[in-house]
This record gives structure tokens, sequence and C-alpha cells, in this order.
């Protein structure tokens, strides 16, 4: 089986995400994923794990990526995709679902021929899409959002890559 163009990624994840209705949360984690390139554009699916002191965050993204700059051992990558996160605060138990559109530049340093070490910045909107349901005196109410609200903000990530 032919390989070529496929690449393998773990390393650190981190996000700086203000939702509506909350302070501003940093988030800290891991990325796991792979790409698949063919010339200077590319395709890939990441799985990110973060959490802190009140929030655990999941998300599963698939995207694109760009190679628009590629000199001796040295490359920039710009990327976008669409995701699904989930997960829970811990204070109020409540499940979370949001709807993703990560963005990102990643800068990037062939060790070996098979081997990266890179290091990216970005910023990422997450759109509320958690059920929000309930019951008052008067009156029940079911419906999608609001929970935590839209909630968007910096991230960061560092880590090694493997090229087949």
């Amino acid at each position: 089986v032919d390989l070529l163009g496929v690449s393998i990624f773990a390393g650190y994840s981190g996000q700086e995400a203000k939702p509506e209705y909350e302070d501003k949360q940093k988030l800290n984690g891991i990325e796991l994923g792979g790409s698949y390139s063919w010339s200077n554009f590319g395709v890939y699916e990441k799985y990110e794990h973060q959490s802190n002191n009140q929030v655990k965050y999941n998300e599963l993204s698939t995207g694109i990526q760009y190679k628009f700059f590629k000199q001796n051992n040295v490359y920039l990558m710009g990327s976008a995709a669409l995701g699904y996160g989930w997960g829970e605060t811990k204070e109020t138990k409540a499940d979370l679902e949001f709807l993703t559109l990560p963005v990102g530049l990643e800068l990037g340093y062939s060790i070996t021929s098979n081997f990266d070490a890179y290091g990216g910045v970005g910023y990422k909107w997450l759109w509320d899409r958690s059920e929000n349901s309930g019951c008052s005196m008067y009156a029940c109410w079911s419906g999608r959002g609001d929970v935590v609200g839209d909630t968007d903000g910096l991230t960061y990530k560092t880590g090694l890559r493997y090229n087949f």
C-alpha cells in the first residue's frame, strides 16, 4: 500500500474560549489527527480533548489545508474546518454541543524527511447547539442553543507530525 501523502500528528492543543454568558475559559489538552496531502493542498481529520477545572470539551473536525510557503525545511500552512464539539460543565452538569469553525496558521520545521515539529495559532467560532429545555410555573420549553451561548476565541497548538 502506497502511503505517500499521508501523515499523522499528535500534540498539545489549547484555546481561550469566551462564552456569551460566562467568563473566559482557558482550556488545555491534546490533539490527534491524520491528513492526506497532494501538492500543496490537503484534507485532515482531527480530534481534540481539552479541559479545565470547570469544563470538559471534545471536538472532531474535518478540514482543508494549504501549504503556501515551503523552503528548505520550513513550511507555513493555513487551514479551515467544520467540526462538532461536545462536553459538559462540572458545576451545572449541563451537556454542551457546538457546531465549530476553526481556522489557523501552522509553522513547521522538518526535522527529518519523516518527522516535522509544528506550532500554530488560530481562531475558533463555536455556535451553541446544546439542548435547552425546562419548565417554570407557567410554561415548558424545548429548543437548541443558549445554554452557554455562542463562544469564540484564540487557539494554539504544538506537536509532532509523522509523514509516511
